[in-house]
């Protein structure tokens, strides 16, 4: 269990890019508390912030052993975005640490951003072959 901040409250770190209605969530519990982070903070700081967490939400930064190694009360990792390149799956389940992922929080954005793809790339062969 996470040091508490009161009665069985955890800490969760989250980035300070996560959006407003994110954040109200977890303002709104009284079981979590969230600490913010920028996302581009440097990792010696990044380890310190670590040091009493129960879960970390993570945008792009890279999330590895040594990540691990300063967040001894771990308990959750979740990814905010598409994909978890970044996240060590491997070294997340040597520690029976699971890892989340918002399965829809942007998929309309993500379904956007592929179709605007798709037609670029349909442009841009010859007229001879028809998408």
């Amino acid at each position: 269990m996470a040091t508490s901040t009161g009665t069985n409250r955890k800490k969760l770190l989250l980035p300070t890019t996560m959006s407003r209605a994110g954040w109200a969530l977890v303002e709104a519990r009284d079981d979590v508390e969230g600490v913010s982070f920028v996302p581009t903070v440097p990792k010696a700081e990044l380890h310190r912030l670590l040091e009493d967490i129960a879960g970390v939400a993570l945008g792009v930064q890279p999330f590895s052993d040594p990540e691990l190694d300063a967040a001894p009360e771990l308990e959750v990792v979740s990814r905010i975005g598409v994909g978890y390149d970044a996240v060590d799956v491997p070294a997340l389940t040597r520690r029976k640490i699971p890892l989340m992922i918002g399965g829809t929080a942007n998929s309309v954005s993500s379904r956007k951003a592929a179709g605007r793809t798709a037609t670029r790339r349909c442009r841009s062969i010859s007229t001879a072959r028809p998408c």
